[in-house]
């Protein structure tokens, strides 16, 4: 259970490990008790994983369509027997810069390999120009490898895939 949009596909019977208090928030109001909240990444997230259960072999494992396999891998090296169900889809706005107006910021967060795609096309200009394009602070180097060659100048990933790690390099 690792995103709060996967509320409405989860049954209450199930082990609730999941990352972020948005998440436990959106279980706790689907009827499930008592969540586990892990904390940072999905390295964390199996670490303590195998803690909480480490004789658990199945598992189901509701996740976007658009996700790195970290989590999959992780689960398999530990012999879990995972039913993956894809509960819920990113979507890219039409044209979300728009919304910036002549907003000209100096820093964009991606938090993603899917948010740093949507940005590297939205982004109105494709052969960024060093004094127009924002400095690109990536979640992870996986984020960061999403960018096209042309914004890689402009990008640097987080020493760990944490918002902590994130924010330092502001």
């Amino acid at each position: 259970f690792r995103s709060f949009e996967n509320e409405a596909k989860f049954g209450a019977d199930q082990m609730f490990l999941c990352v972020g208090r948005k998440t436990a928030t959106a279980g706790m109001k689907c009827g499930l008790h008592e969540p586990i909240l892990c904390t940072g990444d999905s390295d964390e997230f199996l670490e303590q994983f195998v803690r909480l259960k480490p004789s658990l072999k199945t598992m189901t494992y509701l996740a976007g369509t658009v996700r790195t396999p970290v989590l999959e891998q992780g689960l398999a090296r530990l012999g879990v027997d995972l039913s993956i169900v894809e509960a819920y889809k990113a979507r890219a706005l039409e044209n979300p810069l728009k919304h910036l107006g002549d907003f000209k910021p100096d820093v964009v967060l991606l938090m993603s390999p899917f948010a740093a795609s949507l940005f590297s096309e939205a982004w109105p200009n494709r052969e960024p120009e060093q004094d127009v394009m924002p400095k690109l602070c990536c979640l992870s180097p996986a984020v960061q490898k999403a960018l096209p060659v042309a914004f890689q100048d402009h990008a640097q990933a987080a020493r760990s895939p944490k918002l902590s790690s994130l924010l330092e390099l502001l």
